[in-house]
């Protein structure tokens, strides 16, 4: 699987990204003055560059708030759930506010096990981050 699988997105417009539909789909959709990101499938080990890449993209986009559904999220084995919380969590300190929703037992389980957690409804972003691609 290559990033060229990812559709590229832009700030002025958010297209929907498909990835390998019998392992992991990652879609986003704008949504209000953010972007919806939405998991359905599987989310292992050989997906993870893909999450992390698409979470790289979104801090780079300019949106305040990103809603992460989760609903369509089957499993996740650990790799898949480390790269999800750190996802969220990078999302947070970029100044996103992060909105997880959908979250599965099993997956708040594993992710507990792990002694990991996800951004908490209504929290607001852990703090901002200077752009360094902004600095000359």
């Amino acid at each position: 699987m290559t990033n060229d699988d990812c559709a590229h997105v832009d700030a002025a417009r958010v297209d929907a990204a498909r990835v390998d539909a019998a392992r992991l789909v990652v879609s986003e959709q704008p949504a209000g003055d953010g972007v919806r990101l939405s998991l359905a499938g599987e989310l292992r080990i050989a997906d993870v560059e893909l999450l992390a890449d698409c979470a790289d993209r979104l801090c780079g986009m300019p949106v305040r708030s990103i809603r992460v559904e989760l609903s369509g999220l089957r499993a996740a084995d650990e790799a898949g759930a480390r790269t999800l919380a750190m996802a969220c969590h990078c999302l947070s300190l970029h100044g996103r506010r992060v909105e997880v929703r959908g979250l599965r037992d099993e997956l708040r389980r594993s992710l507990a096990r792990l002694g990991l957690t996800l951004p908490e409804p209504g929290s607001e972003p852990a703090r901002r981050v200077p752009d360094v691609r902004q600095a000359s």
